[in-house]
């Protein structure tokens, strides 16, 4: 009788840790034990929105059911400049980011963004997408984990086919021009998912903004 209920008090325990991590609300968090660069999931797939530029349908889309699960990268100056979309970003509650550029610059530009948000990035992606080693190692050990996209979204081109896990990204610079009514048709074709779930099969809540 002692041995069962041992059993079951592990079982319990075990659950309520799971439905803890499961529901947890973490700030920050590393997805790998080592300087790695996640460019692939694992199921769904994944669409980041690069923010270098508000262009026009950008709130819109941001509004629209179909960026629940985007995840958009906010270049720092875009921040300082932008905080009508930063506030709009916290309200709905979208995932966040931020873009960055290069090792020289990454606390200043981690500053920015905390200061605006309330909180560290979760994901980071340089321009360019070009991980120089010193910028590898100084990411890791500030705790924030290192994105790259698999395929690129060029000149309102979008894939029909795509690879379970792959990680999309749309660059909005001043110059791009994008059809979002054209993107948002494309992506209710596609199974987006966040990137927590593209990983692990579920998502955790990171901070919410009040």
């Amino acid at each position: 009788m002692r041995k069962i209920l041992i059993l079951l008090g592990l079982i319990t325990v075990s659950t309520a840790a799971y439905y803890s991590l499961k529901d947890k609300q973490v700030p920050v968090f590393l997805m790998t034990d080592e300087p790695s660069i996640i460019a692939k999931g694992h199921n769904g797939h994944v669409f980041l929105v690069e923010l270098h530029f508000e262009h026009d349908g950008l709130i819109n889309f941001i509004e629209s059911n179909q960026s629940q699960n985007v995840l958009f990268l906010l270049d720092s100056s875009l921040i300082e400049r932008a905080d009508h979309i930063v506030e709009l970003l916290k309200k709905l509650q979208r995932p966040t980011g931020l873009l960055g550029k290069n090792s020289e610059t990454l606390n200043q530009d981690i500053a920015t963004y905390e200061k605006a948000f309330d909180t560290k990035p979760l994901w980071f992606m340089p321009q360019g997408y070009v991980y120089e080693e010193p910028l590898r190692l100084t990411l890791f050990k500030q705790q924030v984990n290192m994105i790259a996209p698999s395929l690129i979204i060029r000149n309102n081109v979008f894939p029909t086919k795509l690879e379970k896990g792959t990680i999309l990204s749309l660059p909005l610079y001043k110059e791009t021009h994008v059809d979002f009514e054209k993107l948002s048709s494309w992506m209710s074709t596609q199974q987006f998912v966040s990137i927590e779930e593209s990983l692990f099969g579920y998502s955790l809540k990171t901070k919410r903004y009040p």
